[in-house]
């Protein structure tokens, strides 16, 4: 729960709250109707009170609204996502039942894209923006989600003390698998009681949206289909042919029977890559490092299919009541994840980290530029206000030759590497030139950008292949013709394509 602060600007278009982490009597019906039947300006600070600013300005401008949650890890963002959630599906003359919808898909989200982390413990692992539909009258008649920057990494590696995601720990408690935990590096001792708890608001919330009882078994078997893949162990060093180790063979089997594969299909796959090179089709022989790598690719890639497939599901039932939403307008809600700092950073913090400049560019903007621009038109005598302008440090990521470019034009390389990106970094013009980019005392593998919100050190290890995000296209078909993968009830496969940063939404 949050206790508010204050208003950052006299337009009260910013709301500054703290995570007391713990229970406050803030929201409950009394509450609620007193932002809802009085003046909003004579009240204290409160998530009501922007929930009701957007809910009256969509009523008096009839233009869409958004309102941004942002914040650093653990300061509570999803909980004030969620109150105004329930303020908005309240407020509407007519909820269409919309607001239970609401609740239950945010719950079930919350299982497949929320984990334990050193900082929180129900961390948001993506972004969410997600549309309330209204009409003229202010009945609500549908709603729609879009997620950004699941972070797939999580699914073949957490760190110390932290945990993958809830549903995970949720089904095992479940169906005694705890024994598949130790896939992944994760340790059945992590389970809590809890998650017995959760695992039936999941199901529940399941039910809620529709999900027919075939469906969720179909994804339950998915889940624990990953994690026997996760499980797979290989033998065969750099000259010597790989092969799935004789202790894997249950693992094996197991994984083959819940995702619809053929076994022997599955190993050859392991053996050997197929290129295409110069219009020929050649076979690049594995080791044991490389299969490693493939079999976290494919964990990677099923999980994120599948939780996709489940955002889609959900925006069918949030959207079956109403085939007019685009000519509706919407108040948006968006709910992304704070700022990281890391004794290390990887790729996934960059990204993370650059939304993060892209709202605090947008705060700067509404806070300080627009507001002065406002007082030059209506001739107000004032004081003006250096503020402090993030756009040199979104130059560094976005400019032609800036991080995400450099990234995007190494991978295109027949042969790309951590190395020579890194090597072009620190020969970069907009990187030597820019007072927001710094190389350690001892520049290994590591560089700095100095953030909004203090420097972060990031290693590069891996930001090729987490660039690339692609699976080996002879796995990619055979997943798409796998017996389970092509039923009606079960999670499709998105189709693999070689996705880069460039193609990532980031807000």
């Amino acid at each position: 729960m949050l206790v508010v602060l204050k208003y950052v600007s006299e337009k009260r278009i910013v709301l500054v709250a703290v995570n007391p982490y713990k229970d406050v009597d803030l929201y409950d019906k009394s509450i609620y109707k007193l932002y809802r039947n009085g003046n909003v300006r004579q009240l204290d600070p409160h998530i009501f009170g922007i929930a009701e600013e957007a809910f009256s300005s969509l009523d008096q401008q009839k233009q869409n609204q958004s309102i941004i949650i942002s914040g650093e890890s653990g300061a509570g963002k999803t909980v004030s996502a969620n109150h105004v959630f329930r303020y908005l599906t309240q407020a509407c003359a007519h909820r269409h039942a919309i607001d239970s919808l609401i609740i239950a898909s945010n719950s079930l989200i919350e299982a497949f894209g929320n984990a334990k982390t050193v900082q929180n413990d129900n961390s948001s692992r993506f972004g969410k923006f997600t549309r309330i539909f209204f009409d003229d009258r202010l009945n609500a008649y549908g709603a729609q989600m879009e997620v950004y920057l699941l972070e797939k990494s999580r699914i073949s590696y957490q760190g110390k003390c932290e945990r993958n995601y809830h549903i995970f720990y949720q089904m095992s408690t479940a169906r005694e698998s705890t024994p598949l935990l130790k896939g992944f590096n994760m340790n059945a001792c992590m389970l809590t009681a809890n998650d017995s708890k959760k695992f039936e608001e999941t199901v529940n919330c399941f039910k809620i949206l529709g999900f027919k009882d075939d469906e969720i078994r179909e994804i339950f078997a998915v889940l624990i289909g990953i994690l026997h893949f996760g499980n797979l162990s290989f033998s065969g060093e750099a000259n010597n042919k790989t092969a799935i180790r004789k202790n894997s063979a249950n693992d094996l089997n197991r994984c083959c029977e819940l995702l619809g594969l053929n076994e022997e299909d599955l190993a050859e796959k392991f053996t050997y890559q197929r290129l295409a090179i110069r219009r020929e089709v050649v076979h690049r022989q594995l080791n044991s490092a490389d299969a490693d790598a493939l079999k976290d690719g494919i964990c990677k890639y099923i999980y994120e299919s599948l939780f996709r497939w489940i955002i889609k599901k959900i925006n069918d039932r949030l959207s079956e009541k109403s085939l007019l939403l685009s000519e509706m307008n919407f108040i948006g809600v968006l709910d992304i994840y704070g700022f990281e700092i890391f004794p290390t950073s990887s790729f996934e913090q960059l990204c993370i980290n650059f939304a993060n400049e892209s709202l605090q560019q947008q705060f700067y903007k509404h806070v300080f530029k627009l507001e002065q621009e406002e007082y030059v038109k209506e001739n107000i005598c004032w004081s003006f206000i250096d503020f402090p302008d993030n756009e040199a440090c979104r130059l560094l990521f976005e400019a032609r030759l800036g991080i995400f470019s450099l990234l995007d034009q190494e991978c295109q390389l027949p042969r790309p590497s951590d190395d020579n990106f890194y090597n072009e970094l620190k020969n970069s013009k907009q990187c030597q030139e820019s007072c927001f980019f710094k190389l350690p005392p001892i520049a290994g593998d590591e560089f700095l950008v100095v953030h909004y919100a203090g420097t972060v050190k990031y290693c590069v290890r891996d930001f090729v292949k987490k660039n690339l995000d692609t699976v080996n296209e002879s796995f990619n078909e055979m997943l798409r013709n796998s017996r389970l993968l092509q039923t009606d009830s079960c999670p499709q496969l998105q189709k693999s394509s070689k996705r880069t940063v460039e193609n990532h939404c980031l807000l």
